[in-house]
């Protein structure tokens, strides 16, 4: 593109969005306009978001555009489950990573002006994609619960953060596919928790050392002992070996706690697996008997 040219489009720019301003548009109408649900995931990579931003930047008068913008593609991405899925595929490019990064950080600093805690955190990025993914048959009965569980944290609000809506169902089926990964990368590898490690770093900051949150309790308490156990195992019998250490942590960390409760190895099946008593529960039993049997004195006789 020429100088001339490139001078005569913006100035063409210029004016389309004093037109939008003084028609009174606001940043949502401006991205119905532009269509930028046409871009999917590949919004943050149009040359029409940097429009968007551009305008959203002249209407707020000093104000945020980055909250505005993570308010409109919440909005438009039916939740902020998805807006995470939408960032994380947004950092694979050059082209759109600053922007993820700074998004993400408006989407940070609003949870936690809000006051959302870990565990209502956790739940929006991960665990109701976990659960209907590998408990489909039961996906109601424990999504209804995590739900209860999250009005809880909440105070009794309701759950519209992460809420997914009917409309938009392209974006969001385009969303899911893009995030469908294996379980062991889902839990142990994924960017999304790296947004709840990154969120629980930003709440600790200015918490005594004894009211800090930890990411082991949330991801524990998320998933409940039984199948975050059954998570680890999965992920040890992966070939990454990132994602092999990750598990071998999470699983000392879960047994230690174990092991602190008195918990035999024959109790395992009946207290943290249900009953079932399949290869991957097998596994489990076996491992935290090694385990436990290493830490428990031994008996001698004389």
């Amino acid at each position: 593109m020429t100088p001339n040219l490139k001078s005569l489009v913006q100035q063409l720019k210029s004016e389309q969005l004093m037109v939008w301003i003084t028609q009174g548009r606001s940043v949502d109408d401006v991205f119905n306009l532009l269509k930028l649900n046409d871009d999917g995931l590949n919004v943050l990579r149009s040359r029409k978001f940097e429009v968007l931003e551009d305008y959203a930047t002249k209407l707020n008068h000093g104000q945020s555009v980055d909250e505005t913008l993570v308010k409109v593609l919440t909005k438009h991405m039916d939740g902020e489950d998805n807006l995470v899925r939408l960032l994380d595929q947004a950092k694979w490019s050059t082209r759109s990573l600053d922007k993820a990064n700074q998004l993400e950080t408006a989407l940070l600093t609003k949870w936690q002006n809000e006051k959302l805690l870990p565990m209502s955190v956790w739940k929006l990025n991960m665990f109701s994609n976990y659960i209907s993914k590998y408990f489909p048959d039961n996906e109601m009965s424990v999504l209804e619960r995590s739900n209860s569980e999250i009005r809880r944290s909440l105070g009794g609000k309701g759950t519209h953060h992460g809420q997914a809506k009917n409309g938009n169902a392209r974006i969001r089926d385009k969303a899911t596919s893009a995030a469908a990964r294996g379980l062991d990368g889902e839990a142990m590898k994924s960017r999304k928790l790296d947004v709840l490690s990154e969120y629980i770093t930003l709440s600790n900051a200015n918490k005594r050392p004894q009211d800090k949150t930890h990411l082991f309790r949330v991801v524990r308490k998320g998933f409940g002992d039984g199948d975050l156990a059954r998570v680890l195992a999965t992920a040890q019998a992966t070939t990454d070996p990132q994602v092999i250490a990750n598990a071998n942590k999470y699983q000392n960390q879960l047994f230690k706690r174990w092991f602190q409760g008195s918990v035999e190895p024959k109790d395992v099946y009946t207290t943290f697996l249900s009953g079932k008593t399949g290869g991957l529960e097998t596994v489990i039993a076996t491992r935290y008997a090694d385990f436990y049997h290493k830490r428990r004195p031994q008996e001698h006789i004389f």
